[in-house]
């Protein structure tokens, strides 16, 4: 549901002082990691080495009931960057796949287009310096040198167009309202021709870190709002990354290593002190690159005038990722503003779509025109004044909607009639989708089942790799997941291994959950099922 911008007072009367400078506007910092496991978290399974994000967790606000609006790389940014439900979208790619019936399949189609207002945009407008470091995956359109397979990144002309297709990217991605980009990955490593042709693709934390720093001490003395996403933990392998040249980055191999974070092998060695095995050094690694940035904003005097929000683009747990079950939907997220977030754990039910919202009223920024909101700012509930607050948070992929309460969650799958193919064609694509797999998986043991069905994100029967992936872990949804009307009860089955939508005792709590679906839907544009927008 659309809601106007609400500034907490705090903010407001600080806004109203007569001779407020550009030093007294806080600086933003927004951190997003990518597909992180509560494993992954110190603060949350202590399997790991983490002691920045538990600095954030425990110093800062923890939200524990933290969502996201979509489960996968691209709507969740979309969601993060413009406030927005990534259905309201108008990217060509997601417009191509509006179904004849109207339904929005929302996937990784959700592009951010250049020529409507965001949070970037917003706060470029108010003044403050943007910046952009590392991953993406939020749509380009840059076209960049092809690279032939077994390109030599050292080679001089293979260097060149490394060179170039970085700064055809960071161009780019000015477009979308950032004053400065560096550092920049157009998506996953793995998604890159050009970085897997010159075996470049893998993670370096150390060199968007290196970026980040430089971002910061450049405009210490100006508001900045930086935007640093991670490629980290995602695929491929984190500890792999560690044990590459730290000079190879996606620009080609650097003359020398980045420098602003400790060295690869002294992680690997804190992590073995403290307990932890070998494979969770990745994690320690993505939290020394937050750990450097905390540090540089602490040792320029900074900390305190300085809003860190760190969130993790979608949960990773009950092999959840691409739906709307628990698993995925609930992620990660921490606020941290010392001398004004005091530590706590928000109970409230939160958003990423918040975070624009939350963002600009902690910088006292006007949205810009045309620019709705579909989240809030949760500032307000932070420090303690009474809110009216949401009572449940929405979720979209696909061919499914969720609205969910702290006690209670209503998940709906509608097929269109459009996307179910006549069998041979059905069995078709199915085949054609396994020989792909295959080709690129050469472990897959996955066979052609005539009796197949459509998946949530719609597809080929059987759907496509993640799908397949997620399904053989049969997580504990794995029963209920094509009924189209589910029911859970949170309280006593948070794994969603019951239905209830069709006992008979759950008929009005089934009514109520879809009436809250209906609220948000009739806002929205397009067609889902049996509801129709009001737009």
């Amino acid at each position: 549901m659309l809601r106007p911008l609400r500034k907490s007072l705090a903010v407001s009367l600080l806004l109203l002082l007569p001779s407020q400078g550009e030093e007294s506007r806080p600086n933003v910092i927004f951190i997003i990691t990518d597909d992180q496991r509560q494993e992954d978290l110190g603060f949350i399974k202590n399997e790991a080495l983490t002691p920045s994000l538990d600095k954030l967790a425990n110093e800062g606000a923890f939200f524990s009931n933290s969502y996201t609006s979509s489960t996968v790389c691209t709507p969740s940014r979309y969601g993060c960057i413009t406030g927005r439900y990534p259905s309201r979208g108008s990217s060509p790619a997601l417009l191509r796949d509006v179904t004849p019936e109207g339904v929005r399949n929302v996937y990784f189609n959700t592009h951010l287009e250049a020529d409507r207002p965001n949070l970037p945009k917003a706060m470029q407008a108010a003044g403050y310096v943007t910046g952009l470091i590392g991953k993406w995956h939020i749509g380009t359109r840059v076209k960049l040198e092809q690279i032939p397979k077994n390109s030599d990144p050292t080679d001089p002309s293979v260097r060149e167009k490394l060179q170039a297709n970085q700064t055809a990217l960071c161009a780019q991605l000015r477009t979308f309202g950032f004053d400065h980009v560096a550092r920049a990955y157009a998506g996953n490593p793995l998604d890159s021709p050009q970085l897997k042709n010159t075996g470049l693709a893998h993670h370096n934390m150390d060199w968007v870190t290196e970026g980040a720093l430089e971002f910061i001490e450049s405009n210490k003395d100006k508001p900045f709002f930086l935007y640093f996403s991670t490629t980290l933990p995602h695929f491929p392998d984190p500890v792999a990354g560690m044990t590459t040249d730290p000079r190879s980055t996606p620009a080609g191999i650097l003359d020398q290593a980045p420098v602003g974070m400790p060295s690869r092998e002294s992680l690997f060695a804190k992590a073995k002190a403290a307990g932890f095995s070998r494979d969770s050094a990745g994690q320690t690694w993505l939290d020394a690159g937050i750990g450097a940035i905390l540090n540089k904003v602490e040792s320029l005097g900074l900390a305190e005038n300085t809003l860190v929000i760190y969130f993790n683009d979608h949960g990773m747990e009950m092999a959840s990722k691409s739906s709307l079950y628990q698993g995925a939907l609930r992620t990660p997220s921490a606020a941290y503003w010392p001398g004004t977030i005091e530590p706590q754990v928000c109970e409230a039910l939160v958003s990423n779509v918040d975070i624009a919202p939350t963002i600009l009223d902690a910088t006292g920024t006007e949205p810009l025109p045309d620019m709705p909101l579909d989240g809030e700012s949760y500032l307000p509930l932070l420090r303690g004044e009474q809110v009216d607050w949401r009572k449940a948070v929405y979720g979209e992929i696909g061919f499914t909607r969720t609205v969910v309460t702290k006690d209670w969650k209503y998940l709906a799958f509608r097929l269109p009639p459009s996307q179910v193919p006549p069998a041979e064609e059905a069995h078709r694509l199915q085949k054609e989708t396994l020989d792909e797999i295959k080709a690129n998986h050469a472990w897959v043991k996955w066979e052609f089942d005539p009796n197949a069905k459509i998946p949530h994100i719609g597809g080929p029967p059987g759907g496509n790799f993640l799908v397949r992936l997620t399904m053989a872990a049969k997580p504990p949804y794995l029963e209920n997941y094509f009924d189209a009307d589910q029911l859970y009860d949170l309280r006593n089955d948070p794994t969603e291994t019951t239905n209830l939508a069709g006992d008979p005792a759950h008929q009005e709590q089934l009514r109520q959950m879809k009436s809250l679906l209906s609220e948000t839907l009739s806002t929205l544009p397009g067609t889902f099922g049996e509801w129709s927008s009001a737009q």
